[in-house]
């Protein structure tokens, strides 16, 4: 296997830095709802176990994308998808307004800069890419997008 590269790590750092930013978001969202209603439901508990789910799941992708691990590019690639697509998302139900909207087309571009860089063919060589990787990655990326339509 070869050693790992500029575009790797680029994907690496796109997915710790979206990781970071989802806690950030998953506490600072778990305690207002604590502070504001004084109690917690379950759906809210869900959602933020579901948010730091995703947290762990992204340093573990990266971490092991970094020690050029395929199970890191798998685990990486679909949570750079699932994350773009939540953007898209946000984009058609029009979650963003004015300033919000330069912010989050920044964010989506990185996220598809990081895609496209795992999904160049000298990174899909470097991880022994095949047939049989597409399976994973569907299904990980199809089932975070079904929890979260369901938390939804």
């Amino acid at each position: 296997m070869q050693k790992i590269g500029n575009r790797e790590i680029y994907a690496g750092v796109v997915l710790f830095s979206s990781s970071l930013l989802l806690l950030t978001l998953v506490i600072f969202s778990f305690i207002s709802e604590l502070s504001i209603s004084g109690s917690l439901h379950f759906s809210q508990i869900f959602k933020a176990l579901f948010g730091l789910l995703l947290t762990v799941l992204a340093v573990k992708g990266g971490m092991q994308l970094l020690m050029r691990k395929t199970s890191g590019w798998i685990i990486s690639f679909s949570l750079l998808s699932f994350f773009s697509g939540v953007m898209a998302y946000g984009f058609v139900a029009s979650f963003f307004t004015g300033v919000e909207i330069v912010s989050a087309l920044v964010i989506e571009f990185l996220l598809i800069l990081g895609i496209v860089f795992l999904a160049s063919y000298n990174t899909r060589q470097k991880f022994s890419f095949s047939q049989k990787i597409i399976t994973p990655v569907l299904l990980l990326t199809g089932s975070l997008a079904l929890l979260y339509i369901f938390i939804r």
